[in-house]
């Protein structure tokens, strides 16, 4: 699956200086390139809700989140980014460090940010879309990566797209960076963490602690994928089609019964 054609579309410029989203599938990304390096403090939870857990192949446990239980919306999402080294049945997905490499593979990678594996453990790992599709799956069995249509399911039991953010984002700035929109509250308990992304078109990492990118499985166009982003200082959630070689963060969603 190789496009020749490429999309950009990314914050041109952090809190402070506003959110620029530009798109094209005819013109390389160009986007800021934040040195900060991701917190490594504890996830926040809201202990106000109770948790389940969920473990992937390679022994990683997870905490799980019902939202809007005992509605005809609920779904079952996991609470933390994907760290799986391997797919469903054992085989490892590549880890990609080199840039140059991360820019012209057209194959499943994931990598760790900044290539440090000890941010993983917090934020979880970034794939590129072609792990995302692979038939041999990432996500554990009976999970599936979310679909556009069950990111809007949840954005709008969060009361919409345009304020879900702040029923979505991990509460306080132990990984979020100030400004924080202050209406944070995590009452979902999906609680969003800030991972960044790796810039499919140079390999470079960018934006941990301002963004947070998470993939879905419906294709938007010939060029792109759907992805959703959530910002530190804004409430919305952003719906938006991402290049197939970027590196992006991953929620497993429970398949319905």
């Amino acid at each position: 699956m190789k496009y020749k054609n490429k999309t950009w579309i990314y914050p041109l410029m952090i809190m402070g200086f506003g959110l620029i989203l530009i798109a094209s599938c005819n013109k390389n990304e160009e986007s800021s390139k934040a040195t900060l390096l991701p917190s490594t403090k504890n996830i926040v939870f809201n202990n106000n809700l109770s948790f389940g857990t969920l473990t992937d192949v390679d022994g990683n446990v997870y905490k799980t989140i019902v939202i809007a239980k005992n509605t005809i919306h609920e779904q079952t999402w996991m609470a933390e980014n994907l760290k799986v080294t391997h797919y469903r049945n054992g085989d490892p997905i590549p880890n990609i460090t080199e840039a140059t490499s991360w820019q012209n593979i057209t194959t499943a990678a994931y990598c760790d940010y900044n290539n440090t594996s000890a941010y993983s453990s917090i934020y979880g790992r970034l794939y590129n879309l072609y792990a995302i599709v692979d038939s041999r799956l990432i996500c554990p069995l009976g999970w599936h990566i979310p679909s556009d249509t069950e990111w809007t399911v949840l954005t709008t039991n969060m009361g919409g797209q345009a304020v879900a953010g702040q029923n979505m984002k991990e509460i306080g700035l132990d990984h979020w960076q100030a400004p924080l929109d202050t209406a944070v509250k995590d009452t979902s308990g999906f609680t969003a963490l800030p991972g960044g992304f790796r810039n499919g078109h140079d390999g470079s990492f960018n934006l941990p602690g301002y963004y947070g990118y998470w993939w879905s499985s419906t294709k938007n166009s010939s060029c792109d994928y759907f992805y959703r982003s959530v910002g530190s200082s804004t409430k919305e959630v952003y719906r938006i089609g991402g290049f197939t070689g970027n590196g992006f963060s991953v929620r497993c969603i429970k398949d319905s019964i």
